[in-house]
């Protein structure tokens, strides 16, 4: 039935995101710790630039700049892992 196609799309959708998240999550791993704390503080935890700052002991811009940083570490990690 479509119901059934539904829940089968869904599953797979659901198994898909999942192996992202694993993904995203040993990339994550894999940085070194600052830039480990920069993305878990702005993203996952969803601090401000100021807060993330803090957490990083630095002024505002330097954890901005960090930041950028970290995800293009992040992003050669994904794009490695994905290639």
């Amino acid at each position: 039935s479509r119901a059934d196609l539904e829940h089968v799309d869904s599953a797979e959708d659901h198994a898909l995101e999942s192996a992202e998240r694993s993904s995203l999550y040993a990339a994550i791993d894999r940085l070194p710790e600052r830039d480990r704390v920069a993305i878990v503080s702005r993203y996952f935890l969803d601090l401000s630039a100021e807060e993330t700052a803090l957490v990083l002991k630095c002024r505002p811009g330097a954890a901005r700049m960090r930041l950028t940083r970290a995800l293009s570490r992040l992003r050669l990690l994904l794009e490695a892992h994905d290639g």
